[in-house]
Formats: structure tokens, C-alpha cells, sequence
């Protein structure tokens, strides 16, 4: 698949990208992330966009399935990250550094 930004907000779009099942349904799902994107006025506060699977041809990332965005200027979110079942429930969770929050993020399988 070929996931696109649409403007100059998604800078550095796919500097990490993730797979794994977030939803359950058993298709992968591809996430990717942004961690210089713009969130409104608050600059580098970074985004993770999620495309639930199966994901095949071209998106743009305002094809998203779900979005989550940082809200900090310079929280950078996105920058680094994993998928794993985090909580023991079976389920994917993604969970996603904010390097300039000092803070990492744990969205729970099924809860996007």
C-alpha cells in the first residue's frame, strides 16, 4: 500500500510505521506516523494515522480509519513506537512515544 500526505503538515510522514491487528478482525492493520505533523495551530505536536486492513493500493492520510494526534507543541508523538498485546488481553494495543511530552501513549486493541 502507499499512503500519502496531503500537505506540508504531514512532514516526515512514515519516518516509523507499525502493523499489527487493532481492530481484532484478523486483517492487519498498517499505522503511520507523522511525528512533525501540525495538530490545528499547535506546531510539531506529531499524529499517528491507522488504516485498518486489508490495506492494499494508494491512501492518503486523510483516507484514515482513525487518527491520534499529539497535543503539545513539539511533542514530536509518533517518533518512536510498537504494537504488542500491552494489557494480556489477546489484542494488539499500539502503544506510541511522544519523545518532547517525555510520555509514551497505550491505545487499546479495539478501542480505535
Amino acid at each position: 500500500a502507499e499512503i500519502c500526505g496531503v500537505t506540508q503538515e504531514t512532514d516526515n510522514l512514515g519516518e516509523v510505521a507499525y502493523g499489527g491487528d487493532l481492530n481484532g478482525d484478523s486483517y492487519a492493520d498498517v499505522i503511520v506516523a507523522s511525528s512533525l505533523v501540525n495538530v490545528g495551530s499547535t506546531a510539531d505536536a506529531g499524529a499517528a494515522y491507522v488504516f485498518f486492513g486489508p490495506v492494499s493500493g494508494s491512501y492518503f492520510t486523510t483516507d484514515a480509519d482513525a487518527s491520534l494526534s499529539g497535543s503539545t507543541a513539539s511533542g514530536y508523538m509518533g517518533l518512536g513506537g510498537t504494537i504488542m498485546d500491552y494489557d494480556g488481553d489477546g489484542a494488539d494495543d499500539l502503544i506510541i512515544g511522544a519523545y518532547g511530552d517525555a510520555a509514551a501513549y497505550v491505545w487499546r486493541g479495539g478501542g480505535l
